[in-house]
């Protein structure tokens, strides 16, 4: 191992993401504190763990359960659980949870059984190479396991506080750097913010105060603005809805965990996308990033007439596709994937972005859905799975359109 300061919100937004991408029978929730000291460790291999124990605990789940993922200071280490709602573990097969092809269940049917295989042994000798600590916890079959590892905090910045540029005011007096506005209630989302946009190279700004905003709206001209969501709950409703009729720009909303309706709400009034509380940076500066994107996308799409690759041909304005001069008939779903897949040509779309853009939030998490309807687009366009000319596959992410040639797009007018 190699190790360094690690962001531990980081390493488990990656993970969680990573297992919700290829992973349809169970819910991840994380909930994490606000802030947790960095732990000293191997990145790649701390994912590593987390990824076999969210492997373990969906084996040991019923379809359809939750698995929750938490974390918090204990002295000077920082303890990783994941909890799931499942069988459970016999209280004298605990201390052998993590040897080799250890099987889980009462013994009285070893086809019914499940074998961890070596995941749960690799866990051990990664964490116990940190110097960490590694168990699991039950209260006996059908009552569900807490796998936890505790490792050390990086002596480095144990003791120090973060450093944060001030609120409401600029990162950066590089008036170049794309400026973000995120509005929100909570300071603690707001420091975080600001500190993750700033060391991704863009200029924050934010703010608590609805006036403010206002202001800050008219002088700075946001590119993106980050909306906290609980505006929509209270009597800022109005403010919210001015925002998004009177502003140029893309709004992500902000929002508490199990939110759902709330974010209904601010898609029906214009929101591009949200993000759920407590939130990794890195999960934060990518959506800000797709969002940006896409902006830029629609723009070139409503400048542009009809996207080609090759024998195929996307007329946007009248939503009609052909392959080879040849009519292709599609359904409505079946071309706002296509169409999503094409303004996004050269990047690759999660499935978990995909179902967001074209089904809505209530599919998050069906993976098996975009698989589905990708494999009808390729049928109706003649598109080898094996070999294909337009739709193609980035295993357990999604999906992906060849950028066109600038010769091969016909301008509008």
């Amino acid at each position: 191992i190699s190790t360094e300061p690690v962001d531990v919100g980081d390493v488990v937004g990656e993970a969680a993401n990573a297992f919700r991408s290829v992973a349809s029978r169970n819910r991840v929730d994380v909930d994490l504190p606000y802030r947790l000291p960095p732990i000293e460790a191997d990145r790649q291999r701390i994912i590593q763990v987390l990824n076999n124990l969210l492997d373990s605990a969906a084996q040991l789940s019923p379809e359809g359960s939750a698995i929750r993922v938490t974390a918090a200071r204990s002295g000077s280490e920082v303890v990783v659980s994941v909890a799931n709602e499942g069988k459970g573990i016999p209280s004298g097969h605990l201390p052998w949870v993590f040897s080799e092809f250890f099987q889980f269940g009462d013994g009285q049917n070893r086809e019914q059984d499940e074998a961890t295989g070596l995941g749960l042994a690799v866990c051990r000798g990664v964490v116990e190479a940190h110097g960490g600590r590694i168990w699991a916890e039950s209260e006996g079959l059908g009552r569900g396991a807490l796998f936890s590892f505790a490792i050390p905090i990086s002596p480095v910045d144990d003791a120090q506080e973060y450093r944060f540029p001030n609120l409401g005011a600029p990162a950066s007096n590089n008036r170049e750097r794309t400026t973000i506005l995120a509005i929100d209630g909570d300071l603690r989302s707001l420091v975080q913010i600001s500190n993750g946009l700033s060391n991704a190279g863009y200029r924050p700004l934010v703010t608590s105060d609805l006036n403010e905003a206002d202001l800050l709206i008219e002088r700075e001209s946001p590119r993106i603005i980050l909306l906290d969501a609980n505006l929509l709950r209270k009597d800022d409703t109005d403010f919210a809805r001015r925002i998004f009729r009177a502003i140029d720009a893309p709004v992500i909303l902000v929002a508490d965990r199990h939110m759902d309706e709330d974010a209904t709400v601010v898609f029906e009034v214009g929101a591009v996308d949200y993000i759920v509380k407590p939130f990794a940076l890195r999960e934060l500066v990518g959506r800000v990033r797709v969002a940006l994107g896409k902006r830029g996308q629609d723009d070139l799409a409503k400048s542009l007439e009809t996207f080609y690759q090759g024998d195929l041909a996307i007329n946007y304005a009248e939503r009609g596709v052909t392959v080879a001069g040849r009519p292709v008939q599609l359904t409505a779903t079946e071309y706002d994937l296509l169409s999503e897949l094409s303004k996004n040509a050269g990047r690759v779309l999660t499935h978990e972005h995909l179902l967001r853009v074209v089904w809505g939030q209530s599919y998050s998490g069906d993976s098996q859905l975009t698989r589905t309807y990708v494999r009808y687009l390729r049928k109706k366009l003649g598109d080898d799975a094996k070999n294909p000319k337009y739709i193609l596959t980035q295993p357990r992410v999604g999906y992906w359109m060849v950028a066109p040639e600038p010769m091969s797009v016909n301008l509008a007018g």
